[in-house]
């Protein structure tokens, strides 16, 4: 299987005031082109996001959690933050 690329252009993001943070990044494949419809999970909060078209997504994160990025295809990727 392929390995998944993910370049995670981390950009950490202040919410509201219970201090929540929303980690954004982008799916690649080989040659940086951008993959849609990735499946990014946060394993620690139980919550999921799917890559956009362009490879971008969103997804509540924090310090320590779990993050899964899974794709047909492609072996699975596990980042702790």
């Amino acid at each position: 299987m392929k390995k998944l690329s993910l370049l995670l252009f981390l950009c950490m993001l202040q919410l509201a005031s219970y201090a929540q943070q929303l980690l954004k990044g982008r799916t690649t494949g080989e040659n940086a082109t951008p993959l849609a419809g990735v499946s990014i999970l946060n394993k620690t909060q139980k919550v999921t996001a799917a890559s956009e078209a362009d490879g971008s997504f969103s997804i509540p994160a924090k310090n320590g959690d779990i993050i899964v990025v899974s794709s047909v295809g492609y072996s699975n990727q596990q980042i702790t933050l």
